[in-house]
């Protein structure tokens, strides 16, 4: 078996459980067919933390799959605090791979997950030792609609992105979508798209319908402006006030008092519920009782939700983005609205409500078989074949 690094730059932790959660599962996938070796350095919070501290963690249900999770402090002192705090992530990441090559051997192959912060790792390790390096890319600040909401390519950051980039032997973007938009800013080696996995011994339909009436909807995000919370409970508002349409809105999320405050404005206060942020297996049982799940994004690199919900039966509404319509099947099963329209939101979640849902969720289920831990393990395998065997 080829020995392959993971250099992480998102990955959950003890400390946040959820940041990263689709790297891990790509993780999960790739284990059942190549050993994977994932490295994750993260800063402490709160700042209370000391030192340095590296936790080795192996998953008996993915005995393949080891990770070495290194914590660090680091005091906030401005730019200056930014600056050290991101070169010594830096260091600690190359001396986890250091630490690897001693304990294991000189890996076949560095795959890096969003190269932002972890990826000039990869470049010394490529140009000092000769080892390839391919890179898996998740992050939607590069997206065109994200300029203003997200930092994509920047002048500050250009040229370490464009090293990174055109030197990996291949870039994976997760969407077709998102390849667009790193073709636009890098000049790429080799590009194979490699979409989000879907777990589906979490996420799977009930063989007995759990269905809420009246109408049940889920929103799962962080509801950050990328997210575009204030349209889609300005949607749900006009849902109650033109078509008196009954409803219960699940929103799963950090909490945001500014939100629940507009909510009650609007009028739509006691028609949601509010979670917090929980895991993948309480999300799925939520799914699992819902009558749709609804995405309304302003932009999106892919939108991992979407598949999770299909993958428990589920249809999804979602505002009308290329990316949703290059994976969501047009059948009834995903519903697009205007995305920078409530109103049409409205009108979509009227007609899906009246449309009586009639598919079968062991039907729609089948829909996300492409996303499943096999389908993803067997694309990133293929995309080492080409990195190593060029």
């Amino acid at each position: 078996m080829k020995r392959i690094v993971w250099l992480a730059s998102w990955y959950p932790t003890e400390v946040d459980v959820l940041t990263g959660d689709f790297i891990k599962r790509h993780a999960q996938a790739c284990s059942l067919l190549q050993p994977v070796h994932v490295i994750h350095v993260k800063k402490y919070t709160p700042n209370t933390k000391k030192g340095k501290r590296i936790i080795e963690n192996s998953d008996p249900d993915f005995p393949n799959l080891r990770e070495a999770i290194c914590h660090y402090s680091a005091k906030n002192m401005g730019l200056f605090g930014r600056l050290f705090s991101y070169a010594y992530s830096l260091w600690l990441y190359k001396a986890l791979v250091k630490q690897f090559i001693k304990q294991y051997g000189k890996p076949h192959l560095l795959h890096v997950h969003v190269m932002l912060r972890c990826g000039l790792v990869a470049l010394y390790y490529k140009w000092v030792h000769k080892i390839p390096y391919v890179v898996t890319e998740q992050y939607s600040g590069y997206m065109p609609e994200a300029k203003g909401i997200l930092s994509g390519v920047t002048p500050l950051n250009y040229w370490p992105l464009k090293l990174i980039a055109e030197h990996a032997e291949a870039v994976a973007p997760v969407s077709l979508s998102l390849a667009s938009a790193l073709r636009k800013s890098f000049n790429l080696k080799k590009v194979l798209v490699i979409p989000n996995t879907v777990d589906t011994r979490i996420f799977f339909p009930q063989t007995v319908s759990a269905k809420n009436a009246p109408a049940t909807f889920l929103h799962i995000s962080t509801l950050t402006p990328q997210k575009n919370p204030v349209k889609m409970l300005l949607g749900f508002a006009l849902l109650k006030s033109r078509y008196q349409c009954p409803f219960q809105l699940w929103i799963v999320g950090p909490e945001q008092p500014g939100f629940k405050k507009l909510a009650a404005e609007l009028g739509i206060g006691d028609d949601i519920k509010w979670f917090g942020e929980t895991t993948q297996q309480t999300i799925a049982a939520l799914m699992q009782r819902v009558s749709a799940q609804v995405l309304y994004s302003c932009f999106e690199s892919f939108g991992c939700v979407n598949i999770e919900a299909i993958a428990c039966g589920v249809p999804v509404i979602v505002s009308d983005l290329p990316v949703f319509r290059e994976y969501l099947p047009q059948d009834g099963t995903a519903w697009f609205a205007d995305g920078n329209d409530p109103s049409a939101l409205a009108d979509v979640l009227n007609r899906f409500i009246n449309s009586g849902q009639p598919q079968s969720p062991i039907a729609v289920s089948a829909l996300a078989r492409p996303f499943n831990y096999i389908s993803t393990g067997k694309m990133l395998c293929q995309l080492y074949a080409g990195a190593i065997d060029k």
